[in-house]
């Protein structure tokens, strides 16, 4: 390979890479959603239709535990239709700030192997020494930094199942990754934030049942005039869950966000029924809108 060829391989993956990262981004926000039906049961394997605030609509499927991994563009309310029935789904406002553009990372990642195909490509030839070097070191040095990596995850796993041996509660509790340290049955002390409708409160009077499995929280609601189940993730002490169930005798909705503390044993977060305008519109305005509580409490 000559010296003029080499440069035009080089040249042409700096302006690759320029052109990816050039692009315009847009932030979005990934979510693996748990889709309930009616009787707060997965929804498995289905084709759902995803509604976007705005009206448009893209389809997803559901895996074998009823959940659909999908990048939610916007803040705002959506509709996600199963056969039979749907159910509503919010991205809260302040979700998408902070976090890394999808467009972004894509880029990134693209941008990174375009410059290591050409890299690789200029490489191929054996007339070319200066080059070789890339070749023979990319993959040890891949290997190497793959098993620093390995090593350092199995490192931080066994520190954390040794803090959470040593202090018997606390350390893997906060992180929400234990059952036996959120899981349990606990009180709800609440305050109305949102209801138009005169829906009344029923939360506050409820006992609530908490069950996870690795980062997959299960809550069960039940109380005067309330049932449902939802489901959702743990990430570290945060967690968001939605479902189905009953609220005054109506089938609708219901969304839960908050967070735990294991080590004390308590909970808080906001409460949601009738995101999906199942309630009635009790002052006939015309919009049949939803309930939301603040609230607190502990494990019984």
């Amino acid at each position: 390979m000559t010296f003029i060829q080499g440069m035009h391989k080089w040249i042409a993956a700096l302006v690759a890479v320029g052109l990816i990262f050039g692009a315009p981004v847009a932030n979005a926000v990934m979510k693996n959603v748990a889709v309930v039906d009616s009787n707060g049961d997965p929804v498995k394997n289905a084709t759902v239709t995803i509604v976007f605030p705005n009206g448009d609509e893209e389809q997803a499927e559901t895996d074998d535990d009823g959940f659909i991994l999908f990048n939610f563009p916007d803040e705002g309310s959506y509709t996600i239709r199963y056969a039979g029935g749907q159910m509503a789904y919010t991205v809260p406002a302040g979700a998408l700030a902070g976090g890394a553009p999808v467009g972004a990372i894509v880029g990134g990642v693209l941008g990174t192997i375009a410059a290591a195909a050409a890299i690789s490509n200029s490489s191929g030839s054996d007339d070319n020494p200066i080059e070789e070097p890339f070749a023979d070191s990319d993959p040890s040095s891949a290997s190497d930094s793959s098993s620093a990596s390995d090593s350092s995850s199995a490192s931080d796993s066994g520190s954390g199942a040794g803090s959470s041996g040593d202090s018997g509660s606390g350390s893997a509790g906060d992180s929400g990754g234990s059952s036996d340290t959120v899981d349990g049955t606990y009180s709800a002390s609440t305050t109305i934030t949102l209801d138009p409708d005169g829906h009344q409160d029923r939360f506050g009077s409820a006992t609530y049942s908490v069950s996870t499995e690795g980062t997959l929280v299960t809550i069960s609601g039940s109380g005067p005039e309330l049932s449902f189940t939802v489901m959702g993730e743990l990430t570290g002490a945060d967690f968001f869950a939605t479902g189905n169930g009953s609220y005054r005798g109506f089938p609708t909705d219901f969304q839960l966000q908050g967070k735990f503390n294991a080590a004390a044993g308590t909970w808080e977060g906001n409460m949601r029924a009738g995101g999906d305008g199942a309630l009635p519109d009790s002052n006939d305005n015309g919009s049949h809108e939803p309930i939301e509580v603040s609230f607190n409490g502990s494990r019984q």
